[in-house]
């Protein structure tokens, strides 16, 4: 989609002026259907997930061998929350 709003500015800039600018990247917006629009989230958040996915691997591999020990009183009730 970003491709889409830049070549849309490139084809109809011609004042280089900010607010002008401001204007084509809002009607090129615009200009992107539905489908893209689909297209760009999924991308997006399958980015995200990947990203998340390798900076977990990577912490997990620095921590090493983890041992949580849990003492003390270990009940609850429900007026703990």
């Amino acid at each position: 989609m970003g491709t889409s709003v830049k070549r849309y500015i490139k084809m109809n800039n011609s004042t280089f002026k900010l607010p002008d600018v401001k204007k084509l990247v809002i009607e090129g917006v615009n200009e992107c259907g539905p489908e893209k629009w689909k297209n760009f989230v999924s991308h997006v958040e399958e980015k995200r997930f990947w990203d998340i996915d390798f900076v977990v691997e990577e912490v997990m591999e620095n921590l090493g061998d983890c041992v949580m020990t849990i003492t003390g009183d270990t009940s609850y009730s429900d007026s703990d929350y």
